[in-house]
């Protein structure tokens, strides 16, 4: 095989090994960026549940502070809490579309949800309309408290069952991370015997041989005689072709001395 053939078929390993490795790890970061984005995406739903608890007891707050002191201004945080957490209910369903287990829950969760603020907007109706005793009955008879303890138990075991998943989804990505980092350890190694092969490639091919052809050069330069045991490797090849060489010679010295004898006078040497 050539010394050409031979480069361009390293060559052609070295590329493939690079394409590969390159196109197993963007695969693996690309794998990992999911797994990342599903760790936030959980972070999401549970941020956004402790929210629309917050948003309920702001709207209850409201509601409270309007009948006790007929203050409008406290109809302010109430109308506030019950917008936002009509748009976190909402949110959360667009978060969950894919479990069903959980837009199942906030199913029951929006049910209690409904009663709570019909039962907000009644006692404020009351109040607004002078009926400020009516609506202090309603109150004493704790519905919306048993409202209120219903979705804190609903949004509780919905923020456990994100927070079972969440720590699922942590040890996916710390599992993808942890086979990426091997990964790149193993191809920083291989890198390494790559460089060393490369190294003693082109020492073989290309240092050596140009190397053997500069001292036999300066050889010519000197006047000496070049043997073959200078244009070839010190091995059990180069001995071989050496041998065979030698032999050549001594078979074309005797051919060339029964010829001579063939063709000349051995007395006198002439023709």
């Amino acid at each position: 095989m050539s010394v050409r053939l031979k480069l361009a078929l390293y060559l052609l390993v070295l590329f493939s090994v690079s394409i590969t490795s390159s196109i197993l790890t963007f695969k693996l970061e690309a794998y990992g960026d999911k797994k990342l984005e599903w760790v936030i995406h959980t972070h999401d739903v549970i941020t956004n549940s402790e929210k629309l608890l917050s948003s309920l007891k702001d709207a209850e707050t409201g509601q409270r502070g309007f009948l006790l002191t007929h203050n409008v201004s406290y109809l302010q945080p109430y109308y506030m809490g019950e917008s936002e957490a009509r748009n976190i209910l909402e949110y959360l369903y667009q978060l969950t579309r894919n479990n069903k287990d959980q837009q199942a829950a906030l199913d029951h969760l929006s049910e209690v949800m409904q009663l709570k603020f019909d039962e907000l907007k009644e006692t404020i109706e009351l109040a607004q309309n002078n009926q400020q005793a009516q609506a202090l009955v309603i109150v004493r008879e704790d519905k919306g408290k048993a409202y209120m303890d219903d979705l804190r138990k609903d949004l509780t075991q919905f923020i456990n069952i994100e927070l079972i998943l969440l720590e699922k989804r942590k040890g996916d990505y710390k599992e993808n991370r942890s086979k990426l980092v091997t990964f790149i350890k193993l191809q920083m190694v291989f890198l390494a015997f790559l460089a060393i092969a490369t190294l003693f490639f082109m020492k073989r091919n290309l240092f050596d041989p140009l190397h053997l052809l500069l001292s036999s050069t300066k050889k010519m330069q000197q006047g000496e005689k070049l043997d073959i045991a200078d244009i070839v490797e010190q091995n059990e090849m180069g001995n071989l072709l050496s041998a065979f060489f030698k032999m050549n010679e001594i078979v074309h010295e005797k051919t060339e001395a029964l010829t001579y004898k063939a063709h000349h006078d051995e007395l006198t040497g002439l023709k």
